[in-house]
């Protein structure tokens, strides 16, 4: 029998999910522990992408940002390029080990409480009710209770599979390889400088893309694509980063002189990879709900959103001392509200237009050719036109929604 604690509210993972949620019930007084598996600065699988809705929504502090990013360069199967030059800031870069600690910090400063190096292996549930959670730390068995499990413990998540949540669904989920790469800053501003840049095409990834990420004497350069696309074709997500760095016509330079530092290896999931997000004395945020962009793997803005509404409802909950499925429903009424239509139109986006070497050759050269789309492109990014508004952008130009339709017939 381990050690027994009672806290108000349990969040299980200290990323921007978990730390958002703490944050929001700490600063109404409530007695919160927030559970992380690694220490809070651990630097986790990410290409370290803020968009400026989450920097701005979340007041994220400025210091722990290692570039502002305004530019936007594509390229495309055939290696035609474009880069699209907005006039306000797209996406910040960070390193998430500073991220994810600045998040929880100002959780704590709330009141909250982290423990860190600290990994939850069960559920405890009493009557239907889910009642806190079995942890290991340092070799310490522990039961910690809470009125609320806020269950944001990324992919894959141990709880949401012993809850029975998880769905079997391949398109809900993509595999990522990533190696952090040491590189001269001077070498970063003359061959990147301040842009994102994203390489399309099956010869480097079937169905996904390839990304260099800049940062201060540091590239985060990596790739992904869907599970099912792995499953199907066998392929080697190392092998590939390895052939991308060394052999792409365009990469390949940029990166000349860049030494691997480490990799990463992350499954990512989307919506669909679990049947339900709430239930008796429980509700799940962040990564570990599917709550990722299907285009761009856009993860940190979300995870804050449902973050946010878990720590919310919980507030509600404790107030209202009614732990049930019932009452917690209003989670997923205020998540499918704010986004959960975005997240669903953004697999939309992917089907149509991001993931046939077709689709990908037409977007880019849509991009290269009409400003009014690379800016609509690049206000997207940034968060400045919601998924679904960019969808119907597309819809409403009759050309662009002819070739979609060809691209997707060609697929």
């Amino acid at each position: 029998m381990g050690d027994t604690v009672k806290y108000d509210i349990v969040v299980v993972g200290a990323g921007p999910a978990g730390s958002t949620a703490a944050k929001e019930a700490a600063n109404k007084g409530l007695k919160v522990i927030a559970l992380e598996k690694h220490r809070l600065d651990r630097e986790k699988p990410c290409a370290g992408g803020v968009t400026e809705r989450a920097i701005q929504r979340f007041q994220i502090p400025e210091h722990i940002f290692d570039r502002s990013c305004s530019k936007l360069f594509l390229c495309s199967p055939k290696c035609k390029t474009v880069t699209l030059d907005y006039p306000e800031r797209i996406v910040a870069t960070t390193m998430r080990a500073k991220l994810d600690k600045t998040l929880a910090e100002l959780a704590i400063d709330q009141g909250a409480e982290f423990k860190e190096n600290t990994r939850a292996i069960d559920v405890i549930i009493e009557n239907g009710f889910v009642k806190g959670v079995k942890a290991k730390s340092q070799g310490e068995s522990l039961d910690i209770y809470g009125d609320i499990i806020i269950i944001t413990s990324g992919t894959p998540s141990i709880l949401t599979k012993k809850l029975g949540l998880l769905t079997n669904d391949e398109r809900s989920k993509a595999i990522c390889y990533q190696y952090q790469m040491a590189i001269d800053e001077k070498l970063i501003d003359d061959r990147i400088g301040d842009q994102l840049e994203i390489y399309y095409g099956s010869d480097t990834v079937p169905g996904g893309y390839a990304w260099i990420f800049p940062k201060k004497n540091i590239v985060s350069v990596g790739l992904g694509t869907w599970l099912e696309f792995v499953n199907r074709t066998d392929i080697h997500l190392r092998e590939r980063l390895d052939n991308f760095i060394r052999n792409h016509p365009i990469a390949s330079e940029k990166l000349s002189n860049a030494k691997v530092l480490y990799p990463q290896a992350a499954m990512i999931s989307f919506l669909g990879v679990i049947q339900k997000n709430y239930g008796h004395g429980f509700m799940v945020a962040g990564e570990a709900a599917g709550y990722v962009d299907f285009t761009n793997g856009e993860g940190i803005y979300y995870a804050m959103i449902s973050g946010e509404h878990a720590g919310k409802v919980a507030l509600s909950a404790y107030a209202s001392e009614d732990y049930s499925a019932d009452f917690l429903r209003k989670y997923k009424i205020a998540i499918d509200k704010e986004i959960g239509k975005d997240l669903k139109a953004t697999f939309n986006i992917r089907r149509n237009i991001l993931t046939t070497n077709y689709q990908q050759e037409f977007t880019v050269d849509t991009a290269l050719k009409n400003r009014e789309f690379g800016d609509q492109l690049c206000k997207y990014m940034r968060g400045e036109v919601s998924p679904r508004d960019f969808k119907w952008y597309a819809l409403k130009h009759p050309l662009f929604l002819l070739k979609m339709i060809y691209a997707r017939l060609r697929s």
